[in-house]
């Protein structure tokens, strides 16, 4: 194909023949293939310096089909606005915006512009909502696109435009990805002062629905003004049957001084989850944000952050054409927890991979993607963790409770993203790490516990800071309870207003971390007592508990921090040596029991808490049968 674009920092153009050279700095980065007509292909090259790599690419003619568009001209859909404001959307040939520029159509003589008023800045508490005109039929097509030509001008990680559709229930849905990767699932935020394209993937809408009306929702917080909104022209909806297979499951071996990394081809079809967020039209004037504890007592509505909608997840399927050429695989990897970003660490031409570049104790994430001649797959639908070197393991029976009264203890590892650290401190360390609030100070209540020290993150507004325990082999038990004293200040966050979380998980030999507690909220009486039923760990080994603060994007009225102490993670055995001796009357059962490893001396003595916890379990066992 030639007269295809080459993009890598510079730019050049396929010759007659296909071929093209392009100069790119070392190290290598994204290439992009494009031309009209095709589907554009992107792929990631390492480049050594002094050396030429070939890239080769097969571009894939375009099969579009268009049931929806508008360039706002004469005769177009221009759709009509819903307003919970006192502004709507408008169609105008012009927008003076309250900066004092002028804006024109991204094309054409029309475009759509929030708000509709010449020279002003939007207000707090905007809730508006453009559909377009008529409902399109979808029912018909794969995948979808909703496109667009953008430019706008919103308080960052506050005021958002969301772009969606409403479908046949009369419901707007919008992508709810907590705001990861923002212009594909259509969160718009920020500034971007020139138009931009933006093309948002709205395929969970297939199988949803018959038909579907394209939308914009603006949506602004209770406070700070200063922002002039945004316009939009050349909305489509476009289905693009095109799609590039990601690979399938991502395994990754620990322990050793290299990890090995593996991998599932890609299917020939499957399955990709969307989560969205929805709320129906009706409803507009009812949604309100997250409600907390006002400094009274009383539940207030929080005045930063957009407004709660309903939250769902749909599967969308998918067919790979079996015309697509697989080439190989790129692997990333991510230094867990707190590294910058992932790095391209190498290619496989089969679906097995040696990473030599690790360190001793490291924690790695891996993924993958599929690398076609026609571009690169979405990335494999999981990251494998994977740990380097041998590590210290402890059999739970000798695990000491951790009361931090000195230091954190040995063994314990712990990981920050800012100056944020796990200490050992008291309660004058945390009225200086949590920001209490003078008048309604929580941390005062810390005073409860009989200990002096404890573990606490050191400044609850400097980033996020982890603490893990030691390794701990749970193999020869049928139990496991974790057992602390909790502390923590902020409110709890949600979809929509990110508050920071105090959060804590477990895994097994480097799998899935699973949440077992949540301490996410104002702890208004100090510590709080958790004991907590971990069962499904034991007959594990390498089991690992994670006590995590992160930093959320707003701070909180009373203060931020999180707080732990006297840390118990034990086994509750049950009974053993049963013996039953019969007679022609009665049978005599016998047993001994007791609470293995931690009181050797009164092995009957459980707490009244160990004894709901077995009776649950059996509860559980029955149910189960």
């Amino acid at each position: 194909i030639d007269s295809a674009q080459v993009s890598s920092g510079g730019m050049t153009y396929t010759g007659s023949d296909g071929s093209y050279t392009i100069e790119v700095l070392a190290g290598g980065g994204g290439v992009s293939v494009t031309k009209t007509g095709y589907n554009p292909a992107f792929f990631t090259v390492p480049v050594v310096e002094g050396d030429t790599t070939v890239q080769d690419v097969a571009l894939m003619a375009m099969d579009l089909q268009i049931p929806y568009s508008t360039g706002f001209e004469t005769g177009d859909d221009v759709g009509t606005s819903a307003s919970n404001a006192n502004f709507d959307f408008a169609v105008l040939d012009t927008m003076f915006n309250a900066d004092g520029d002028t804006i024109l159509p991204s094309s054409g003589t029309y475009m759509l512009a929030y708000p509709d008023s010449a020279g002003v800045n939007y207000n707090n508490n905007d809730l508006v909502v453009w559909t377009a005109d008529s409902a399109y039929d979808i029912s018909e097509y794969g995948a979808l696109t909703l496109s667009l030509d953008a430019i706008y001008d919103t308080e960052t990680n506050w005021d958002y435009f969301y772009v969606g559709l409403m479908l046949d229930d009369s419901s707007l849905y919008v992508s709810g990805a907590s705001f990861v990767d923002g212009q594909r699932n259509g969160i718009i935020n920020g500034s971007q002062t020139t138009w931009t394209r933006i093309d948002v993937d709205v395929s969970w809408a297939v199988g949803m629905s018959v038909t579907a009306t394209p939308a914009i929702i603006f949506d602004s917080d209770g406070s700070v003004n200063g922002y002039w909104g945004g316009a939009f022209d050349n909305i489509a909806l476009v289905s693009n049957p095109f799609y590039l297979a990601p690979p399938g499951h991502v395994m990754a071996n620990s322990y050793n001084s290299n990890i090995p990394v593996s991998w599932e081809a890609p299917a020939g079809d499957g399955r990709v989850s969307y989560n969205l967020q929805y709320f129906h039209i009706d409803d507009i004037a009812d949604l309100h944000r997250p409600m907390v504890m006002g400094p009274n007592g009383e539940m207030v509505e929080v005045t930063k952050g957009p407004r709660q909608y309903e939250t769902l997840t749909f599967d969308y399927d998918y067919t790979n054409s079996s015309t697509r050429s697989l080439v190989g695989y790129n692997i990333y990897r991510h230094n867990w927890p707190f590294g910058d970003g992932d790095e391209l660490i190498g290619s496989s031409a089969t679906n097995f991979y040696v990473d030599f570049g690790v360190a001793d104790g490291g924690y790695y994430d891996y993924w993958v993607e599929a690398v076609y001649h026609e571009g690169t797959s979405p990335p494999s639908p999981n990251k494998a963790s994977a740990r380097a070197g041998t590590p210290y393991v402890m059999v739970v029976d000798d695990f000491v409770m951790a009361d931090f009264d000195s230091t954190i203890g040995e063994h314990w590892e712990q990981f920050s993203s800012g100056t944020a650290t796990w200490i050992a401190g008291d309660v004058s360390d945390a009225q200086n790490a949590f920001y209490p609030n003078e008048f309604t100070n929580y941390v005062d209540s810390l005073n409860n516990s009989a200990d002096t020290n404890f573990a606490l993150v050191s400044d609850g507004r400097s980033g996020d800071a982890m603490l893990i325990s030691p390794f701990l082999d749970f193999t020869h038990h049928e139990s496991a309870v974790l057992d602390l004293d909790a502390f923590a200040l902020m409110y709890t966050s949600s979809e929509f207003s990110d508050y920071g979380s105090a959060k804590i998980k477990a895994r097994a030999d480097m799998g899935e971390w699973v949440e077992v507690l949540d301490l996410s909220y104002n702890h208004n009486d100090g510590w709080e007592h958790e004991m907590v039923d971990v069962s499904w760990l034991a007959g594990h080994d390498k089991v690992q508990f994670a006590f995590g603060y992160k930093e959320g994007v707003y701070t909180t009225y009373y203060g931020n921090g999180m707080a732990i102490d006297n840390v118990d993670i034990h086994t509750v055995p049950g009974l053993t040596s049963l013996t039953a001796t019969g007679t022609a009357e009665s049978v005599e059962l016998a047993w001994s029991g007791g609470r293995a490893g931690r009181d050797n001396s009164n092995y009957p003595v459980f707490t009244e808490e160990e004894k709901m916890l077995a009776y649950e379990r059996y509860l559980a066992l029955q149910n189960s049968h």
